[in-house]
């Protein structure tokens, strides 16, 4: 609604007064209509103004929103706040939700919006009592601390602050009254910020006992005791305490939470652990990630129970023993990642031939012996990512599985004892998406074929120490997107081509 609009309002009503007009019923219903319009529009005038002044007190810059608008999230980033108007009605304005029956402010997403500047404690933002949403991730707040003043919003349910640049401390007390919170997002809110109370900690997590969803990546928690975490609410869906400097043992009691479906711990470098030795049929895990940790000793069987898992990633640990062969029941397993641990057994690569949704398999770096078939039933339609180094494929050929996998991106068969050639039809897997194929320190013989040229997105291509013969073929130099090409340590004839030499791309030869 335009602004002169209000001024024709109070006009109207005077002369309705002075000359009744008798209005046919599909009129009167309009103007009912146009009437509540305008109440609305009156009821939340100053929650429009209290949003135009906090718009007001940031510059709108580019590069504000950083690494995780461009690199992280799937957020749209743009400016939002440069469309709104003033005179216009604010729940239409881009990142703002209203009450559908009071007009009050109730939801502000204003994540990646390019704000810049300080968010201080008498902001605007804090007129809007009735906030249940407010999501400002991905701005640059300018190291401004987390003001206190965010306890008015005592009917929070989702409050997103990450990769914000805001310092200082976490006022977790303060939090911690957000007693509707149901999710809570503090990611790297800034590289310095620390939790370092470990009695708000426990305040925290024994207040919000609505909560479902708590991520903390980035929050250093080394002086809290991991005893502080054992009365997470039973509600937990989904907990995320990556690179939090996390020291001592994991209490086991997190892994049963009755509803929780996702638990990253990744990058906590100290952290000590192991799986339970139960049953984990009752668990909804979906995704679990230990990934640089101590965590130790062996995956258990059971949990091949865990049928709804998507995402085991348990590399670089310190788990010991066989993989167990149960692992080939998780058929909805889209990442299993098993690398750099100390695994080790003789173990069949078919026993993942009913992973049909894989997209990452790794292995790689353990005290493995995979007996790799030159022929069976394996497909991998949805690969993109097999990292199978060091695997000990001691006398396989090239794995004939990958002939179905056509959205290959990332592939690495290297230090193994992998005999033949390349096959012909190297060209069909990922031709457009491959950009790591690594076959190095194998026993691989016979020419390169020609079909290798196909990799249109080859970036780099890694042949050291093998036995190829014949040629280099000339139309390697076509890749345009090659950066490095190791062909070092072979039984070639002849020169390099010219047009590899001439190929000002590549950075290593």
């Amino acid at each position: 609604m335009r602004m002169r609009d209000v001024w024709v309002f109070p006009f109207l009503f005077l002369f309705s007064s002075a000359f009744p007009i008798t209005l046919p019923l599909h009129s009167v219903s309009a103007a009912a209509v146009l009437t509540t319009s305008y109440r609305h529009y009156l009821s939340n005038i100053g929650e429009c103004d209290a949003l135009l002044q906090f718009s007001n007190s940031f510059n709108i810059k580019e590069n504000a929103p950083g690494y995780y608008c461009v690199v992280l999230s799937s957020i749209s980033s743009h400016p939002k706040t440069a469309s709104w108007k003033n005179g216009t009605d604010c729940c239409s304005w881009d990142g703002v939700t209203c009450h559908i029956a009071t007009n009050q402010v109730i939801g502000l997403d204003l994540a990646c919006s390019w704000l810049r500047g300080p968010l201080h404690s008498n902001s605007t933002l804090f007129s809007l009592p009735s906030l249940q949403r407010l999501n400002l991730a991905g701005n640059d707040f300018y190291g401004s601390p987390i003001s206190p003043s965010f306890g008015i919003f005592t009917g929070m349910t989702h409050l997103n602050l990450s990769y914000s640049q805001f310092s200082g401390p976490i006022p977790l007390d303060m939090i911690s009254q957000l007693s509707s919170l149901i999710t809570l997002d503090l990611s790297y809110i800034n590289p310095l910020i620390t939790i370092g109370d470990d009695h708000s900690l426990r305040r925290l997590v024994g207040n919000l006992t609505q909560l479902r969803e708590l991520v903390l990546d980035g929050v250093g928690m080394s002086r809290i005791s991991l005893v502080s975490l054992s009365n997470l609410s039973s509600t937990l869906t989904s907990l995320s305490l990556q690179q939090c400097s996390l020291t001592g043992t994991l209490p086991n009691n997190i892994f049963h939470l009755p509803r929780l479906r996702s638990l990253s711990l990744y990058a906590n470098s100290d952290l000590i652990g192991s799986l339970p030795q139960t049953n984990w049929s009752t668990s909804s895990l979906v995704s679990l990630v230990l990934s640089d940790t101590k965590f130790h000793g062996p995956i258990p069987a059971s949990v091949g129970n865990l049928t709804s898992m998507k995402i085991l990633d348990l590399s670089y640990a310190k788990f010991t023993g066989p993989i167990p062969l149960t692992l080939g029941n998780l058929a909805h397993l889209t990442d299993l990642d098993l690398g750099s641990n100390t695994l080790g057994s003789t173990m069949e690569f078919e026993m993942f031939a009913r992973l049909k949704s894989l997209q990452l398999l790794s292995l790689q770096y353990n005290n493995l012996s995979v007996l790799l078939q030159s022929n069976g039933n394996c497909s991998f339609p949805m690969l993109k990512v097999l990292m199978l180094s060091s695997c000990r494929l001691t006398g396989a050929t090239f794995p004939y599985f990958l002939n179905s996998s056509a959205e290959l991106e990332e592939l690495d068969l290297s230090r193994n004892m992998i005999s033949g050639g390349i096959p012909d039809w190297i060209g069909r897997v990922g031709r457009d998406t491959l950009a790591l194929l690594d076959l190095s320190s194998n026993n691989f013989t016979r020419e390169i074929p020609s079909s290798i040229c196909q990799l249109s997105s080859l970036s780099d291509l890694d042949l050291f120490d093998n036995g190829f013969s014949g040629s280099i073929p000339r139309c390697i130099g076509n890749l345009s997107n090659l950066l490095k090409l190791d062909v070092s340590i072979n039984s070639f004839a002849g020169e390099i081509p010219s047009s590899v030499c001439q190929e000002s791309s590549i950075m290593v030869l």
